[in-house]
């Protein structure tokens, strides 16, 4: 893609012809032109041009000649590394390699180069430090005259410092036998694990687990459990901590009566957790229902009391049954009643 016009001036006689040559005319390509002007166009490699000259009878003489240097087009190269940082604290070099030709200029943008930032630099290398937005780096390249063109791009993917979030939720629990499930929230990044600890952290428990929950049984002890998390190469975070208390007290399903006998008061207790919601009923001999009371915990393994009075009842021997909310039998105690 060139073209141009060459003129021969300062000359005493007849042009006989033109002549070019790709090998400074060790190989001469004759030029049927007795003008004073010749074109070239689309050459692809360095040619020379001449005019043979002749004043009358006198020897025939070449002209100086003319050189038309081709360089070959733009090759623009490619810019690496693509990189992941997190964002505000981060450094890194950026290298331009496989061109030809030389660095104009390097150019960066955070919209896909809608809109160009020109940096000064001429060199292969492009350093970058404390991005906060994902940004593109290309250099731009020209080889002699030909057009300039721009390298392919490397992008510096700018991740968000982590957020760990918070894990809910704290519980109060009898000892032993306990349950639970704790959930993570709030976070931004991955789950890299869980961890435990009785002594607030000072030793450590891993837990192989990367999703937002994690489930907890029979704690003898207080424990406290947090998330790991990370958002992409930023440093690594520790979630707010749930606290499971655990407290010392009745087993769960024990069942008391007292006093037995008694003369219609008496009371029943219950070791169970906290927000259980139960029904006592208590039956005569025949089946029939004489009392019934819905009991939700509320102080974990002190034990539910609550106090019955049956004083309208007959004198005889009847049953009190404990029920969970899903309708299993937690405990039967036999109870005496006697009139005064």
């Amino acid at each position: 893609g060139n073209s141009g016009t060459l003129t021969l001036s300062g000359h005493t006689g007849s042009i006989l012809r033109w002549e070019s040559s790709v090998d400074n005319f060790a190989t001469i390509t004759t030029i049927a032109n007795t003008t004073t002007t010749q074109s070239f166009s689309n050459l692809t490699v360095t040619t020379k041009y001449r005019a043979v000259v002749q004043n009358g009878t006198c020897t025939a003489a070449n002209s100086t000649a003319a050189t038309i240097t081709v360089t070959k087009g733009t090759t623009p190269g490619a810019v690496t590394a693509d990189a992941a940082v997190c964002s505000g604290n981060n450094s890194g070099t950026l290298t331009l390699s496989g061109h030809t030709g030389s660095i104009l200029r390097w150019e960066s943008s955070i919209d896909n180069f809608v809109t160009i930032i020109t940096i000064a630099n001429t060199t292969t290398t492009q350093n970058y430090s404390n991005l906060t937005q994902t940004t593109k780096y290309r250099a731009v390249v020209q080889n002699g005259t030909c057009t300039a063109a721009n390298s392919t791009t490397a992008t510096i993917t700018v991740t968000n410092g982590t957020t760990p979030g918070a894990v809910t939720t704290d519980a109060t629990v009898c000892s032993g036998g306990n349950s639970g499930t704790l959930t993570l929230s709030g976070h931004t990044g991955s789950i890299l694990r869980w961890e435990s600890s009785v002594d607030n952290f000072t030793t450590i428990i891993t837990i192989a687990n990367t999703t937002t929950t994690q489930n907890y049984s029979n704690l003898t002890v207080i424990t406290k459990y947090r998330a790991v998390v990370q958002n992409g190469t930023c440093t690594a975070a520790n979630s707010t901590a749930a606290t499971i208390t655990v407290t010392n007290g009745g087993t769960p399903g024990q069942f008391y009566v007292a006093p037995n006998p008694n003369y219609g008061q008496f009371w029943i207790r219950y070791y169970n957790q906290v927000n259980e919601q139960l029904t006592l009923t208590v039956y005569d001999l025949k089946g029939s229902k004489v009392y019934q009371q819905k009991l939700l915990s509320s102080l974990p393994c002190s034990g539910t009391r609550v106090d019955i009075d049956l004083r309208h009842v007959q004198a005889g021997m009847y049953l009190a049954e404990l029920r969970g909310a899903d309708g299993r039998r937690l405990g039967v105690k036999r109870i005496i009643v006697f009139h005064r």
